[in-house]
């Protein structure tokens, strides 16, 4: 099932970058999204459970929260099905079918069939998989991103969830007193996919470099976790775009985790290519 906890957000910026995101902040004003710009001296009374350096500063966004991911996705698909659309769980493309330069449908593994006369690919880090039939390919690639869950020995802290954009670290603490976070990995091979175990390795190097944020993780016990894929772009922003050569297919890839909390903007954005 769904579910979403109002926990507030910190995304931590350099103080010396802050300029870079005005417009950014600008667009979030004029869309009346609560929020506000936290120094570091008030940060360190107001969230306590959090280091704060002389050149932070972070947006907080007290109407902020965190939904699972699979609730989320079926929560979408039940809300397109009610809109009149057939949602068709564990059906793996094979296959794009065309004439010329238009997609007509797909074909799936077990054999089945489907027209179209528009074809949007939304398949994250399997996208240039899904358009090898095509010749084309767009600049795409997946990112290892492995989610560590730690415990805290004193118990349980309540604060928000966070990003740390310079130090590319992130995590939210839980109501069972476990806290799960992680940092950006590397760079991988597009050609491995799904997920796979902890490396405890880097459960512990990531320990570390949470800990700058949050002091308490130097000394958590590791609990477990699991390493998947995220699909990025070389600029960190996802596409919406025209496939080269088709007339009616739409992609959209590349939006790491933030393709949640942009699915609404994604959506509108996809709609209108497909409705011309």
């Amino acid at each position: 099932p769904f579910q979403w906890s109002r926990t507030g957000s910190l995304y931590f910026l350099d103080r010396g970058s802050l300029a870079s995101y005005e417009r950014h902040l600008a667009a979030l004003r004029s869309s009346g999204l609560e929020f506000e710009l936290v120094e570091a001296a008030q940060g360190k009374k107001q969230f306590p459970e959090f280091a704060w350096h002389e050149q932070d500063v972070a947006v907080y966004e007290p109407a902020a929260g965190i939904g699972s991911p699979r609730g989320t996705t079926e929560a979408f698909l039940r809300a397109a099905e009610r809109a009149g659309a057939t949602a068709h769980r564990e059906a793996e493309v094979v296959e794009l079918l065309r004439e010329g330069t238009r997609a007509t449908g797909v074909r799936l593994k077990d054999g089945r069939v489907f027209h179209a006369d528009n074809l949007v690919i939304c398949a994250g880090i399997w996208t240039n998989q899904v358009l090898a039939c095509t010749g084309q390919s767009v600049p795409t690639f997946p990112v290892s991103i492995q989610l560590n869950r730690y415990r805290r020995r004193q118990g349980a802290l309540t604060h928000p969830f966070f990003i740390d954009l310079p130090a590319l670290t992130f995590g939210h603490p839980t109501q069972s007193g476990s806290f799960i976070g992680g940092w950006q990995g590397e760079e991988v091979d597009s050609g491995h996919g799904g997920v796979s175990h902890l490396n405890p390795a880097i459960a512990n190097l990531a320990r570390h470099r949470l800990a700058a944020r949050i002091p308490w993780l130097k000394y958590a016990t590791l609990e477990g976790g699991f390493k998947a894929l995220e699909s990025y772009t070389s600029s960190g922003v996802g596409l919406v775009e025209r496939l080269a050569g088709h007339d009616n297919v739409v992609v959209s890839t590349g939006w790491s985790c933030t393709g949640f909390t942009l699915a609404p903007v994604i959506g509108q954005r996809i709609a209108e290519l497909v409705l011309g």
